[in-house]
């Protein structure tokens, strides 16, 4: 089979160089296309992932994997062609994985696949299928990962692909502020880039690529990388500060935290150059808010979470561990269908959403085994992360990253999205020992 280009590690090759520039063009297209209703926007970033998909191996597609699953979490909710355009990529990029390989499933990965088929049988119940569609497509991403082994140096690509698509994301999102400061969600008077963005999950979003950008920085010697990474940080606590999304904000804030306290690269000069980047980050804050300042302060006060009741999250426990857990026990009721089950009961979901939790939504969607299986898949992963990640810088990021996706899960419900899959089917489903530095030939059918 022809050598993928990122295997060819001796120079700026045409090959190379085209690869490098479709990743950047499909990041910045890709940004739009969720947004865009100019269909050439989607077919232009469509034609530059197929670039891609010749050109790259399975490290870098797999890096592209990651980093649109964090973009998908970035959907909104007036365009209606948004969630397709994010299964069309996550479908080009499974298929282009499973191809040039034997096609194998081992009993572990398919004891996983049917008890989590399993779990999601409730939702045939309900009238939309687009839950069990999005199912579908994290069991063949599973799939799609299992069995496969990564090298360091493969490890490497996977996250500076991911690392190039934040950024990207970042100084887009920024420029974007920058240029136009005043843009204001028309029902709630919350800032982004976009009118009607779903700004819970698009602050999820920033901040999983902040966590990407923070602990990355602590890994790295060069000063100048150490000052753009901890910029473009700071650039996203920004915007997820004016967007007024309290879990996100919290959650990057106890990633920061857990980077700076359990960081073993040390570094010097590294507390002059983070103070500096507050400092000057400080300054843009005050530039871009304004008069915005007060209005964001008061979403963050306890006593606007108290009287909003966590937007009414708070009102609705009380309800899911009353009536709905117990009444759906074994097999839930279906995902997505926490507010139809509100619904039936009579109450209005504006003032009883869903619960905005993985481990309550899990517990209310799944039922009792489909919550037990996938809170086991979560929490073992992050295990396995935490148990090796002093041995790899890379294994310490991800680590990171899946940390501050979880702490983002207590206020919003992460448990079925794609990037939770994606790390489980690195972690959980690859027969892989972190703390070993693989030396096996990139060649070698069982490492990518």
């Amino acid at each position: 089979m022809k050598e993928k280009v990122l295997n060819k590690n001796k120079g700026l090759s045409f090959n190379k160089l085209l690869l490098y520039f479709s990743i950047i063009m499909f990041a910045i297209l890709s940004y739009f296309a969720a947004y865009s209703k100019e269909p050439l926007v989607t077919f232009v970033s469509l034609g530059f992932l197929l670039i891609i998909v010749i050109l790259a191996d399975k490290s870098v597609l797999t890096g592209i994997l990651i980093s649109t699953a964090i973009i998908d979490m970035e959907t909104i909710s007036i365009l209606g062609n948004t969630l397709t355009y994010s299964r069309i990529v996550t479908v080009i990029i499974i298929l282009s994985i499973l191809i040039d390989r034997k096609f194998r499933l081992d009993m572990k990965t398919l004891f996983v696949v049917f008890i989590l088929t399993a779990s999601s049988l409730s939702t045939i119940f309900y009238i939309d299928i687009a839950p069990l569609f999005a199912w579908a497509l994290n069991l063949l991403i599973l799939i799609a990962l299992q069995g496969y082994y990564f090298s360091e140096n493969k490890m490497k690509d996977i996250i500076k692909i991911v690392l190039i698509f934040g950024l990207v994301h970042v100084f887009v999102l920024f420029f974007g502020l920058l240029f136009q400061p005043y843009i204001y969600n028309i029902y709630n008077g919350r800032r982004s880039i976009f009118q009607g963005v779903d700004i819970n999950r698009q602050s999820i979003a920033f901040a999983l690529f902040a966590a990407f950008f923070v602990s990355y920085a602590m890994t790295v010697d060069r000063a100048w990388t150490k000052v753009v990474y901890f910029l473009a940080t700071i650039i996203s606590a920004i915007a997820i500060y004016l967007a007024g999304s309290r879990t996100s904000l919290f959650a990057i804030l106890i990633g920061i935290f857990i980077v700076f306290m359990t960081n073993k690269y040390k570094q010097n000069r590294i507390l002059k150059i983070s103070l500096s980047i507050i400092l000057f980050a400080g300054l843009i804050a005050v530039f871009l808010t304004d008069n915005f300042i007060s209005q964001s302060l008061g979403r963050f006060s306890l006593t606007e979470i108290i009287s909003s009741s966590g937007s009414n999250r708070f009102t609705t426990y009380p309800i899911i561990f009353k009536e709905i857990i117990p009444k759906y026990f074994l097999f839930g009721v279906g995902i997505g269908g926490q507010e139809i089950a509100i619904t039936k009961l009579g109450y209005n979901i504006i003032y009883y959403p869903a619960a905005h939790n993985f481990l309550i939504s899990s517990l209310a969607e799944l039922g009792i085994f489909g919550f037990s299986s996938m809170m086991f898949l979560i929490f073992s992963s992050w295990l396995v992360l935490k148990k090796n990640a002093k041995y790899s810088s890379n294994t310490y990021i991800l680590w990171v990253v899946f940390t501050v996706l979880l702490i983002c899960g207590l206020g919003e419900t992460v448990y079925s999205e794609k990037i939770t899959f994606v790390i489980i089917g690195l972690v959980f489903l690859k027969n892989i020992d972190f703390t070993r530095r693989l030396k096996k030939d990139d060649n070698n059918t069982n490492t990518i």
